[in-house]
Parts: structure tokens; C-alpha cells; sequence
């Protein structure tokens, strides 16, 4: 049994269901980390960002990754708000 959370947006009422463990709230060191992240990047702006197609993900670019998802999952699909009321449900 899977078990999701069923957003419903609060300023137009859209219905949008999200995987349990993208429904977890980032935390306050993967926000600094994300942060740190985006800052290293900006200070090499003379090299080339990114990693050449094929190789391994470094750690740096899950998290970020992770981040990402998460903090689109928390956004109305329709609106973009991030103001919506939450319930677990079974499916």
C-alpha cells in the first residue's frame, strides 16, 4: 500500500497528490546546503557548471536534486501558490 498526501491548493482549490517522501519539509540544513551549493556555483563562473554527460552524480547534485523536487511538490501545479491544506490517504 502506497500512501500519498493529497494536497488541495487553498487559493483555488486545485487537488494534487504527492509521494509521501516528497511531502516531507525541507529542513533548515538542507536549505543551507542548497544555499552553499548555489553560491559555489556562482563564484566559478569562469568554468564550466555541470558535470559531463555519463558521469556519477556527486553528492552535491542529489541533494540538490532532492531539493528541487521537493520544493515543486510543495507548489500548486495550476496557481504556483504554496499555501495548501494537506491529508494522508492510501492508494
Amino acid at each position: 500500500m502506497a500512501k500519498e498526501m493529497r494536497r488541495t491548493c487553498k487559493r483555488d482549490g486545485t487537488v494534487w497528490y504527492v509521494p509521501l517522501k516528497l511531502a516531507k519539509k525541507v529542513s533548515f540544513g538542507e536549505r543551507m546546503i542548497e544555499s552553499g551549493n548555489r553560491m559555489q556555483a556562482a563564484g566559478q563562473s569562469v568554468k564550466l557548471i555541470g558535470r559531463p554527460s555519463g558521469a556519477p552524480a556527486s553528492n552535491a547534485d542529489r541533494l540538490a536534486d532532492s531539493f528541487a523536487r521537493r520544493t515543486g511538490a510543495a507548489r500548486c501545479p495550476e496557481c504556483g501558490s504554496s499555501s495548501f491544506v494537506e491529508k494522508k490517504v492510501r492508494v
